[in-house]
């Protein structure tokens, strides 16, 4: 019993001292072991090919330029040979006036704004002939009235006369015997912003030639110049004729000019805003600006949007790598621009077709 006794202690002491000594030699096999397969499925991760959409943008070019503003004083609007009392006032300040709108009533009969080529300066009857009568028949007719384009007043157009005549609040159980030239007020365009009012209700309608309403500045041209022309311009420094021919802008033929998010139209020389957009420009400045600013646009040939570690460098240039079904065609590519991580390309890619994001680890070329 003794001798067992003894025999246990040693031999446990033999066991842990095989145990400890097997730990030793195996732990860096295992260690190895463990370190090659973490390196291998690294390895299988960096080669396994990535494929992303390559995606379509619109890619412009914008350029920043000036504009010289030129406006006109604010017009008054005269009124003609009137009589009698101011019975309603239908426009107001800041109120848009347009050819056709009603300005006044005097005495029952509704004053009209009217943009013609000459402003009527007699009474009319049926049979009168002249260049009044053209713009009156010009008014009409724009006005929904079936008459002639001619500068006489023949029987049928003087039946459509005398109905506008009605409409506006004249007397006609009779028949029309003359045209008032007072129940149109001369306008010297077809659309003026009010910027007063000199009539009002109740009181005696104004003598002929007092003003009746004074219209807003109007914006007559609008330049297109480099943004240091207009940088030092000011009420007492205004930019000169010359100043604007040396500096002036031309808009090429597939670019526009947008002020803002509008796009304007130039004149057919391409240096200035076209005068019928005039208005729209008006409507988004200061009135009495000198000056403003906009962006020349010109859009550049269609690009694709791909992620930047898809471009490859090769010895000839670059490229991206396209998949085509089961195969993968490379491309040659022109790399615009790079930002946050994406490449704005030229290169005959569509969008949606997928490109190979990591060329480079894959061991994909430019050949």
């Amino acid at each position: 019993m003794n001798k067992i006794a003894e025999q246990s202690p040693r031999r446990r002491r033999d066991v842990a001292f095989w145990v400890v000594a097997a730990c030793w030699i195996l732990a860096p096999v295992i260690g190895v072991g463990m370190l090659y397969q973490y390196l291998s499925t690294k390895t299988i991760v960096a080669t396994q090919e990535v494929w992303a959409p390559a995606l379509s943008a619109e890619e412009t070019r914008a350029q920043a330029v000036g504009l010289a503003l030129e406006w006109s004083d604010g017009v008054e609007l005269p009124a003609p040979a009137w009589s009698g009392t101011v019975v309603r006032v239908y426009v107001q300040p800041g109120s848009v006036l347009k050819s056709g709108d009603t300005i006044v009533d005097v005495d029952g009969v509704k004053r009209i704004a009217a943009f013609m080529n000459v402003p009527l300066y007699r009474a009319l009857v049926a049979g009168s002939t002249g260049e009044d009568v053209k713009a009156l028949l010009e008014f009409l007719r724009a006005r929904g009235f079936d008459v002639p384009d001619s500068d006489r007043l023949s029987w049928d157009a003087w039946l459509q006369v005398s109905s506008f005549a009605k409409s506006i609040g004249v007397d006609t159980t009779q028949g029309l015997a003359s045209f008032d030239p007072g129940w149109l007020v001369f306008v010297p365009a077809a659309e003026l912003t009010v910027s007063e009012v000199h009539v009002k209700a109740g009181r005696p309608a104004p003598a002929s030639g007092e003003p009746v309403v004074t219209a807003t500045d109007k914006l007559v041209s609008a330049h297109l110049v480099t943004p240091e022309a207009i940088a030092e311009v000011t009420e007492d420094n205004p930019i000169t004729p010359e100043a604007v021919a040396s500096s002036a802008v031309a808009v090429p033929e597939d670019a526009v000019v947008l002020v803002g998010k509008n796009e304007l139209a130039v004149n057919e020389a391409r240096i200035a805003i076209d005068p019928a957009a005039l208005p729209q420009l008006a409507a988004g400045v200061t009135q009495g600006a000198l000056t403003s600013s906009a962006r020349v646009v010109t859009p550049q040939p269609a690009a694709i949007v791909v992620p930047a570690a898809a471009v490859l460098t090769g010895s000839d240039g670059t490229c991206v790598v396209v998949r085509d079904g089961d195969k993968r065609r490379v491309v040659a590519a022109e790399t615009i621009e790079s930002v946050d991580g994406t490449s704005l390309i030229a290169a005959k890619v569509k969008s949606g077709e997928s490109v190979l994001v990591n060329p480079s680890a894959t061991g994909a070329t430019c050949a």
